[in-house]
């Protein structure tokens, strides 16, 4: 399994969450709500189905990931100054990770509690609200990162959506949920080139 600098890590995840901010805005924040709300194909999510996709994941992950934080303040414990993933962490992160050219190499399975077309109609989605969420989650997970700092990123465990069963590392469950975002996000782009194409065929 690879292994890390904590501190270079985090410091790279940060980059990565700024670059997403950055590129969010210039690609999703003017896009019209009826592009956004175009679905690409029958079963297939709309942008903004995408993006509330990635809102509802963060709502699972993040407090937690608070909650564990919060806990190790009280705590005198060590740092360790390298991270080495999990098996099941790195899978996952591989799993998600888009390739280099953008394009996405494995089907995951999404399950029902975070799957917006299962939980609402498209109808449903208010889209400043949706965007604005996703934004506001971003900079928690900037201050989740600052903070993990000060603690050991291979004991800090976070139970996966998959339930009690799967508890990941820190330190995995922050290089997943990146890549889980790259990879939602190009879906996201692609479905706003689709339904551009459709409406000025």
């Amino acid at each position: 399994m690879p292994r890390f600098n904590s501190k270079t890590l985090i410091s790279e995840l940060e980059k990565e969450v700024n670059s997403i901010i950055s590129q969010f805005d210039t690609k999703f924040s003017d896009v019209d709500s009826e592009i956004l709300n175009i679905k690409p194909a029958k079963g297939k999510w709309s942008a903004l189905e995408c993006i509330e996709h990635l809102n509802m994941v963060g709502r699972y992950y993040l407090p937690q990931i608070e909650k564990e934080l919060d806990k190790q303040e009280s705590k005198s414990t060590a740092v360790n100054p390298e991270f080495k993933s999990g098996f099941m962490g790195n899978y996952m992160y591989n799993a998600m990770k888009p390739h280099s050219d953008g394009s996405i190499h494995m089907k995951v399975k999404t399950f029902s509690s975070v799957n917006p077309s299962s939980k609402y109609d498209s109808s449903d989605l208010n889209a400043q609200k949706v965007l604005a969420s996703f934004i506001k989650q971003k900079r928690q997970l900037l201050e989740l990162l600052e903070n993990s700092r000060g603690v050991d990123l291979n004991k800090v465990k976070i139970t996966s959506l998959v339930g009690p069963i799967l508890r990941l590392k820190l330190g995995d469950v922050f290089r997943f949920l990146i890549a889980h975002e790259h990879r939602h996000l190009i879906q996201a782009e692609n479905a706003i080139a689709n339904a551009m194409s459709a409406k000025y065929a």
